[in-house]
C-alpha cells in the first residue's frame, strides 16, 4: 500500500495534470504584427553590425593574427580592442589578477571584456563610429541572434488565431518542480533589455496580463524547515534581511536596491544553497573581508536553518532519500548523487513549487465555481500568469491574495505568505498593483 506522504504527493500532481493541459489549450495570444516587427528591427539591427564585422578593423585584426575576429570569443575581443584598438581596460580577470600581485607585465589576456567592460570602452570611442559599431557587435550580436531565434520560433509555433500553446510539464524535472516546452514559457527573458523586447508582443485576449509572485517564497520555506527560530521571527517580523547583510557586505549603513540584490542573490542564497565565505570571496572580490562577518551574523541569527541543513545532507548520506515536506522523495540528480548544494536546496524549491501549485489548483477551481470568464494562461517558476478581464479584476486579485495567504498544507501557517501582483496590456509593460 502507498504511504500516507506518497499518495498525497501523487494527488497533487495528479490533480493539476488536467488543469495544466487547459492552460496549454487556452494559450497565450501572440500580437502578430508587433512580432513581425520586431523581427525586421532585429534583422536590420544585425545587418548594422555585421557591417562593422567586415571594417578596415577586423581586415587589421586578420592581418596581424591571421584569422578572422570572432566576436563571440573572449580572446578575440581582448585583442581586438586592446592591442589593435589600444583602449583601457576596466578590470583584470583572475588570471591578470595574479600576474599584477606577482608584478609580472600585464598583457590583453590579463583584461576582462564582461558586459560592463564593453559599457567602459564605448566611453572612449566616438558615438558613432566604427569602433563604436565593433564594440556594440561583441555585446549584443549573441543576444540578437538570439532574439532573432524567439521571433522565428513563436512564429512557426503560432497557431491560426495567433496563439502559442505552450506545454506545461510536471515529468521532466528530477526536483519535482515544472517546466515548459514548445515555447518554453517559463524561459522567456525579462531582464536583459535586448532579449525582453519579445515579451510585449505577449498579449491579453481579455483586457488585462496579470502576474501573481509568490513574495520571499524561498526565505518562507527555508524558515519552515527550520522551524520556529531566528528566521520565522524575521518573516514574520517583516526584517529585510537582504538589506541587512548587504550592508555588512559592503561596509555601508545603507544600502541601493542594486546592492541590496546583489548581497541577496550573492551572498544570502549561496548560503541557503551549501556555499560559504571562501567560495563567495572568490565570486565577489569586492566583499574580501567581510564575507565571514555577514556569514558569521546570518547562521548567528538562524542556526536551526543551519541545523536544518546540516541533519538533512546526513539523512541523504545515510539512507539515499531526500525527503520533501509535500511528500515526494529524491533519490538522485541529472549527474548522479545529488551534491551538498542540491541537498541544500532542491527540497526548499521543491515546496514552494508545490505550495504555488496548491493555491494555482485553488484557484482555478475557485474561478471556475464562480463562473469567471478570466483564465489561468500559464505558470513560471514561482507565479502564476492570468488573463483578466478588466470588470473581475478587484476580485481576482481579491481570490488570488486570500488563497495565498492561508495555509496550504497546514505546516506552512509558521509564516505568513504574500503575493505580489503586476498588470499590464503586454508581458514586457506590467507593473506592480
Amino acid at each position: 500500500m502507498m504511504p500516507l506522504d506518497l499518495r498525497d504527493a501523487y494527488g497533487l500532481f495528479h490533480r493539476a495534470i488536467p488543469i495544466f493541459a487547459l492552460m496549454s489549450v487556452r494559450g497565450i495570444k501572440v500580437d502578430s504584427s508587433a512580432l513581425a516587427d520586431l523581427g525586421r528591427d532585429v534583422k536590420a539591427e544585425l545587418a548594422k553590425l555585421d557591417e562593422a564585422l567586415h571594417s578596415d578593423l577586423t581586415k587589421q585584426y586578420k592581418r596581424k593574427y591571421g584569422q578572422d575576429f570572432d566576436p563571440n570569443s573572449n580572446r578575440h575581443k581582448q585583442m581586438i580592442f586592446f592591442d589593435v584598438m589600444g583602449l583601457n581596460h576596466l578590470r583584470l580577470t583572475k588570471g591578470g589578477e595574479k600576474a599584477a600581485k606577482a608584478g609580472k607585465k600585464l598583457k590583453s589576456d590579463h583584461y576582462a571584456v564582461d558586459a560592463a567592460t564593453l559599457d567602459h570602452l564605448l566611453t572612449q570611442v566616438d558615438e558613432i563610429s566604427v569602433e563604436a559599431d565593433l564594440i556594440y557587435a561583441a555585446r549584443d550580436r549573441s543576444h540578437l541572434v538570439k532574439l532573432q531565434g524567439y521571433v522565428t520560433g513563436w512564429q512557426t509555433l503560432m497557431d491560426q488565431d495567433g496563439y502559442l500553446h505552450p506545454s506545461f510539464l510536471l515529468h521532466s524535472v528530477t526536483s519535482y518542480r515544472s517546466s515548459s516546452s514548445d515555447p518554453n514559457f517559463q524561459n522567456i527573458p525579462a531582464r536583459d533589455p535586448l532579449l525582453s523586447r519579445i515579451r510585449k508582443c505577449l498579449v491579453p485576449r481579455h483586457d488585462w496580463l496579470v502576474e501573481m509572485d509568490f513574495s520571499g517564497a524561498e526565505v518562507r520555506g527555508y524558515a519552515i524547515h527550520g522551524g520556529e527560530g531566528g528566521l520565522a521571527r524575521m518573516v514574520r517580523d517583516g526584517v529585510d534581511m537582504h538589506r541587512t547583510y548587504a550592508e555588512i557586505l559592503f561596509g555601508k549603513d545603507s544600502v541601493t536596491s542594486q546592492e541590496r540584490y546583489k548581497g541577496k542573490n550573492g551572498f544570502v542564497f549561496p548560503e541557503f544553497y551549501g556555499s560559504y565565505h571562501e567560495t563567495i570571496e572568490r565570486n565577489y572580490p569586492e566583499w574580501r573581508g567581510r564575507v565571514k562577518d555577514a556569514e558569521d551574523r546570518m547562521w548567528g541569527d538562524m542556526p536551526e536553518v543551519k541545523a536544518w541543513q546540516t541533519g538533512i545532507e546526513k539523512e541523504y548520506l545515510k539512507t539515499g532519500i531526500l525527503p520533501y515536506l509535500t511528500g515526494f522523495r529524491a533519490r538522485f540528480g541529472n549527474q548522479g548523487f545529488l551534491s551538498r548544494n542540491q541537498i541544500c536546496n532542491i527540497p526548499n524549491q521543491g515546496f514552494a513549487f508545490h505550495r504555488l501549485l496548491k493555491v494555482l489548483c485553488d484557484v482555478e477551481d475557485e474561478m471556475r465555481a464562480r463562473q469567471m470568464k478570466s483564465i489561468i494562461i500559464g505558470q513560471i517558476h514561482d507565479s502564476v500568469v492570468a488573463d483578466v478581464l478588466d470588470d473581475e479584476l478587484e476580485a481576482y486579485l481579491d481570490l488570488v491574495g486570500k488563497i495565498v495567504a492561508r495555509p496550504a498544507f497546514g505546516f506552512d501557517k509558521l509564516v505568513p505568505w504574500e503575493a505580489e501582483f503586476k498588470i499590464g496590456a503586454n508581458m514586457l509593460g506590467m507593473e506592480k498593483v
